[in-house]
């Protein structure tokens, strides 16, 4: 078996893609569900139709299983876990052995596994993975962060195909707040920045595209600023008007759940934040990689936020039930 990480983690912070939907999320547990007895039914009529039962553990013995490749989960976010359990699945179903290590914090914490062939792939979020590597860069654009990020990456790693679905950040304003101060676009904000809070992450506060840039791209400036530690700390402090201005992310159900308005230009203004799988160079071979960019190809910025959605409310799934209904909707084999 490879190695693994303590598990280990940070604060969730917020980041905007396509609200969840309800209707949605429900088709992904009733699949769910049945493909649950599926399984169990699949399973007994192996078992009774051996006559024999040392004759399953006879045949795995014969043959040498390789070594799975490991997908890491980085931080305890639901949109990472989600996506891990969709490549492990994905290569599981296409023959090539993979698991989940389901926490192995952040890039700080899991570099060196990754780079050793500890762990073979994790699924990040480009633009916080290029800020962690390049504290520096300036760069915003999709295309950009993942340039940026495969040519800043260890030469261990790859960066592979990256995907449409992303975990983005947001401004968004009570109905509310947005009328009273005429705000709808970020041109708006900046007209009015100096008569309200703002709250959000840390790197709100203080990155690169974040308040800094709004000061010099907008001339925003804040009547003051609340450093949150969550998304529901900002969901919190935005619906009890503690802050008028929170940042969250495209994913968050609450989004559309509040009727939170999102300020337009708000999302391509932060950093993108594309989910792009970083594998092992060595380890993660060709086969692999062409059912990770798959994967990557077919994810959507609302498969991502319906996923989200799935695994919250008052029947939640699990991430792995999520995922293997996401991989037979799109034609992973089972």
């Amino acid at each position: 078996m490879n190695p693994r990480i303590p598990a280990a983690g940070r604060d969730d912070a917020p980041s905007v893609s396509t609200p969840a939907t309800p209707r949605r999320a429900a088709t992904l547990r009733a699949a769910a569900s049945a493909a649950v007895v599926l399984l169990a039914l699949t399973a007994c009529a192996t078992a009774g139709g051996t006559g024999d039962p040392t004759a399953g553990a006879t045949s795995s013995a014969s043959a040498a299983s390789p070594e799975p490749l490991v997908i890491g989960a980085p931080e305890p976010t639901r949109e990472a876990r989600i996506v891990a359990e969709l490549y492990a699945g994905a290569l599981n179903r296409s023959g090539i052995a993979a698991e989940v290590d389901p926490d192995i914090g952040d890039w700080g914490q899991y570099e060196d596994a990754l780079r050793s062939g500890g762990v073979d792939v994790v699924p990040e979020f480009g633009g916080d993975l290029l800020f962690r590597i390049d504290a520096k860069t300036t760069a915003r654009a999709a295309g950009d962060v993942y340039d940026e990020l495969a040519d800043a990456l260890p030469e261990e790693l790859v960066a592979l195909a990256p995907s449409e679905a992303a975990r983005q950040p947001v401004l968004v304003m009570t109905r509310a707040e947005s009328v009273a101060h005429g705000v709808t676009t970020l041109e708006d904000l900046g007209d009015v920045c100096e008569d309200l809070t703002f709250g959000g992450p840390q790197s709100l506060l203080t990155r690169a595209d974040g308040v800094p840039a709004l000061g010099d791209e907008y001339d925003c400036q804040p009547k003051s600023l609340n450093q949150l530690s969550s998304g529901a700390d900002v969901l919190d402090a935005v619906i009890t008007d503690r802050v008028q201005v929170g940042q969250m992310v495209s994913t968050d159900p609450n989004v559309a759940g509040h009727s939170l308005v999102i300020v337009q230009g708000s999302a391509e203004h932060f950093t993108a934040q594309q989910v792009v799988p970083i594998a092992h160079g060595e380890s993660v071979g060709d086969e692999a990689r062409e059912v990770l960019d798959r994967v990557s190809r077919d994810l959507s910025a609302e498969d991502l936020a319906d996923l989200n959605f799935s695994l919250m409310g008052d029947a939640p799934l699990t991430a792995p039930a999520a995922a293997a209904t996401w991989l037979t909707e799109h034609g992973f084999g089972d």
